[in-house]
Formats: C-alpha cells, sequence, structure tokens
C-alpha cells in the first residue's frame, strides 16, 4: 500500500501512477476535494486505480485520519511519499516572514507530520518505504527562493537523520531532488518569480513530471538513498 501526499496533481500524480502500474494498492492525499476527484477520473482514464482520501499536511490531525481511512481500505501503509508541497518565489527583501512560516509549515512540517502518522506502523512491522521528495534546490540554492530552499534543505536532513535511525527496523529512506517540471505548481511559482531568478533559469529544461517520476522509481528500486532526476 502506496501512500503518496500531493497525489492530486504534478509529480505526486505521476507517482501515484506509476506505483499503480506496477500493481499497488495506491491512496493519494491532498486538500482539495475537486483536484482529487480530477486526479482519480485521469488515472482511471489511463486505466489505473487510485483512491482520493483528503487530508492536510499541515494539520496531524488532518493527517491522522487521512492515513487511517487509506488503512482502512487498503491495509498498512508499506511505504510513504512525501510529495505535498509548494514555493512562494520572491527576493528575501519581498517575502513577509509569514510566507517564511507558512512554507516551513507546508514544505517541512508537513512531511514530519506525515512520517509521524505513518512512520510508527512500519516500526512495529519492521518494514518499510520512506520517499521525501525535496528539491534541487536543496543541492544549490540560488536569488528568488530565500523562502522555499531552506525548506528543502530541512527536508533532506530530516531524510539523511531518519537514514540513519530506522536502519534497525529495515526501513528504507530516500531523499529526491527533482529539477523544474512542467506542473501546475510551477506555473504558479512563476506568478511571483523575480526577473533575476528567471535569468538564472534561462535555458533550463522544464522536464516532463512523467520522465521525472520514472527516473525516481527506478532509484528506488536501485536502492539508491540520494535520488538525483532530470
Amino acid at each position: 500500500h502506496v501512500l503518496v501526499t500531493g497525489g492530486s496533481e504534478g509529480l505526486g500524480k505521476e507517482l501515484a501512477a506509476l506505483m499503480a502500474s506496477r500493481g499497488a494498492r495506491v491512496s493519494i492525499v491532498a486538500r482539495t476535494a475537486k483536484k482529487l476527484d480530477a486526479a482519480v477520473a485521469e488515472l482511471a482514464e489511463r486505466k489505473l486505480s487510485v483512491r482520493a482520501v483528503a487530508g492536510d499536511v499541515t494539520s496531524a490531525e488532518s493527517l491522522k485520519s487521512a492515513v487511517a481511512d487509506a488503512e482502512a481500505a487498503h491495509g498498512p501503509v508499506t511505504c510513504v511519499v512525501c510529495c505535498a508541497g509548494g514555493a512562494r518565489t520572491g527576493l528575501f527583501s519581498d517575502v513577509s516572514a509569514d510566507d517564511f512560516a507558512k512554507q516551513m509549515d507546508l514544505n517541512y512540517l508537513g512531511v514530519v507530520k506525515t512520517l509521524k502518522a505513518t512512520l510508527p506502523g512500519m516500526v512495529d512491522r519492521k518494514a518499510g518505504t520512506a520517499v521525501l521528495v525535496s528539491s534541487g534546490l536543496a543541492l544549490c540554492g540560488y536569488a528568488g527562493y530565500s523562502a522555499y530552499a531552506p525548506t528543502k534543505w530541512a527536508v533532506r536532513g530530516l531524510a539523511e537523520t531518519l537514514r540513519s535511525e530506522l536502519l534497525p527496523f529495515d526501513i528504507s529512506v530516500h531523499s529526491v531532488y527533482p529539477p523544474n517540471m512542467d506542473t501546475p505548481g510551477f506555473v504558479e511559482e512563476n506568478r511571483t518569480k523575480p526577473k533575476s531568478t528567471k535569468a538564472i533559469e534561462e535555458g533550463e529544461p522544464t522536464h516532463d513530471p512523467k520522465a521525472v517520476a520514472t527516473s525516481i522509481v527506478a532509484s528506488l528500486d536501485a536502492g539508491h538513498f540520494n535520488v538525483a532526476c532530470g
């Protein structure tokens, strides 16, 4: 049973699709029911079955309820993919402290809360997989991402810590560093992207999330901890 947060669109949806195509029971979690329904319908057209569960990664109670719902239908979560997140771009001087806090709450603490809801069962069973989706910006930050990049560095640090903590329980941990992708989230972040950021990214390809998902799963199959893709 694979549970994917942020599974209603973008990379999360494509990872869910790929897992489903390989025979996994898949639950996708997101906040917006309309987006979840659209994702389920789209994947059904692709002859893929996933189950949608409404849940907000910024709320521990919401996640606890979502995981319980998913497990009631599909059994214990054996693989969790933490893919929910988003970027509010802008120069440091233009981004409010509140926006910094909101991005940390979503991108980092959302991962923490997701793992708090799923890892205890894996520890009890002494088996499982945790996939933490960070960002290429956790490898090299640059102008325009002062509020976003640190949240993804935090995810990277969490993955490195959990990797060693969970070894005695046979739980594999993977840290994923996706590039810019052609997703609704990327369209949204471009709305506030400074000119200097666009200049840095000029000429950089915008990757297909399906191709990135395929690359990620191949690296997971190979047992890689650090997963660079695209």
